[in-house]
């Protein structure tokens, strides 16, 4: 770097740090995302070619982290090594924020790799201190940065917020970002030119849109979300994240929950299937073509969460990209949406008979969270569960034109998925102590001699009954659209797939995670 661009660093970073206190603009990224190192370079070299913007906006990055709170770790999509740079980061903020850009653009010429001690120097920071700080103190400062981002929801690196409120739809290009923040340091609405959404500043609570190149606020309307659902302390829920991703996208929502299993929310839900299988409601807004006729295409509502929500949706922009997936029908003669049933995660299938005490287990015979889950039941058997209750069930695809199994973790997976099968159904006093036996050593062989199992016997077995048995597994997941592992279903109708809820269940402390989609 030369030092002519050293000093017109030092110039610039004087203007960021020491910016008026009029709006705000912060900027989420990863630090080894190539998306989100090209936004800051962007930013900077937006605010090099425009002084005026550092004056008048208050610049602040933040970093996209997962905190797990029980294990007392964190993750990032691109690794540890993500994790220890973006700590970095957030040390040679805080301590020396004077230095914090020359840093982050030199480390962003080479953002994918580990070195970072000479950009570091050639900005005249101390490595030492940089590593005692981080030390000490980049624990504490990660964390707030995790929480932050997940309080905001935020997910995808680059992502900004202006004023608080989200920047829908930015990609991370220069352009539109310099027509953002042009329009922001604009008082009079009338005079903010546009030729997108993306390019009106948003305001929280207002719906914002480019109408005739000019930017348009209209007061976002009030919509209710009415979610009927199952008792959430038992079962769990699998409605957080539609809830989410709506209350992202709407700017004024109002959630209401109704608890499934009287007479009011039976017959609710009843109305709901009549009144979508009419055909009362306009096809033209919904992934459905349904009309009447011996060809109808039947919409059943037999899962939960169901979701119900307000016509006046309708009047949102973001409305036009998730439209599909709602069904728009009459219910007590009130025009409303329900999603479509097929589009989000359950947690209740009610056309299953329900078998009290049931539970079958969904695994992976290779993926480290099954194996988790498996280890925590086994040693919890002598407390409070059954383990000798629990029916396993083998998460794999089977292409029945080619007659082909796929594993997630591949061949040795399904090879060992096979093994499982044969041993939970000829040997079930043996599974238990073999299955534990593999999950530690990786060694089936050693393990089949431990538990006593003859391994002709088992070879002849898997080679006769294997497959028929992987192929009813993998139809059940199918019909349930069961794709991640561990997932649980109790009493042959609930479905828990998400960790907190696996844990609230069995009352037992677990790895959080999933292996699979």
């Amino acid at each position: 770097m030369s030092m002519k661009r050293i000093i017109m660093l030092l110039f610039l970073i004087i203007m960021i740090t020491f910016a008026s206190d009029g709006h705000r603009l912060e900027l989420f990224v990863m630090s080894k995302c190539p998306y989100g190192a090209r936004a800051e370079t962007q930013l900077f070299n937006l605010i090099s070619q425009h002084p005026e913007i550092a004056e008048n906006i208050d610049i602040e990055i933040h970093y996209i982290l997962n905190y797990d709170e029980e294990a007392d770790n964190f993750a990032s999509l691109h690794g540890k090594n993500e994790v220890d740079e973006d700590i970095r980061q957030m040390i040679i903020k805080k301590y020396y924020p004077d230095k914090f850009w020359c840093y982050l653009m030199s480390k962003n010429s080479h953002y994918g790799d580990t070195l970072w001690m000479r950009d570091a120097e050639l900005c005249g920071l101390k490595v030492k201190k940089i590593v005692k700080y981080a030390d000490k103190n980049g624990h504490s400062l990660a964390v707030e940065e995790a929480h932050l981002t997940d309080s905001l929801d935020v997910s995808a690196s680059p992502t900004i917020f202006l004023d608080g409120a989200k920047v829908q739809d930015w990609m991370g290009d220069f352009p539109t970002l310099y027509r953002i923040l042009k329009n922001a340091l604009t008082d009079d609405v009338s005079r903010m030119k546009c030729s997108a959404d993306v390019e009106c500043p948003p305001r929280r609570g207002y719906i914002t849109e480019c109408r005739d190149e000019k930017c348009n606020y209209r007061k976002a309307p009030l919509v209710n979300i009415t979610i009927i659902s199952l008792d959430t302390t038992k079962y769990g829920s699998s409605s957080f994240q539609l809830v989410k991703f709506l209350e992202k996208e709407l700017e004024n929502t109002k959630v209401k929950y109704i608890e499934y299993g009287d007479y009011k929310s039976r017959e609710l839900m009843d109305k709901i299937n009549n009144s979508v299988n009419a055909g009362s409601y306009n096809s033209s807004s919904s992934s459905f073509s349904i009309s009447k006729g011996s060809d109808n295409k039947k919409v059943n509502f037999n899962i939960l969460p169901v979701y119900i929500i307000s016509n006046n949706v309708r009047e949102y922009p973001a409305f036009k990209r998730f439209s599909k997936y709602l069904i728009h029908c009459e219910l007590d003669g009130e025009s409303v949406y329900i999603a479509d049933p097929n589009t989000y995660p359950k947690n209740a299938m009610l056309d299953r008979p329900a078998v009290d005490g049931s539970i079958d287990l969904f695994v992976m015979s290779e993926c480290p969270f099954s194996k988790a889950l498996e280890e925590t039941l086994f040693a919890k058997r002598e407390e409070h569960i059954d383990i000798e209750n629990i029916r396993f069930n083998y998460v794999i695809d089977y292409d029945k034109n080619t007659g082909k199994f796929d594993s997630y973790h591949g061949r040795e997976e399904l090879e060992e998925n096979r093994r499982q099968i044969i041993i939970q159904k000829f040997y079930p006093d043996k599974f238990w102590d073999y299955l534990i036996c593999y999950n530690t050593s990786g060694r089936s062989d050693s393990c089949l001699t431990a538990v006593n199992i003859d391994k002709d016997d088992i070879e002849r077995n898997v080679n006769i009954y294997a497959d028929s048995l992987l192929i009813i597994n993998a139809k059940k997941c199918e019909e349930l659209n069961i794709r991640s592992t561990p997932t649980v279903i109790v009493d042959n109708r609930y479905i828990l797939s998400r960790s907190k809820d696996i844990q609230r269940f069995f009352k037992i402390m677990l790895e959080t995670g999933q292996c699979g989609e």
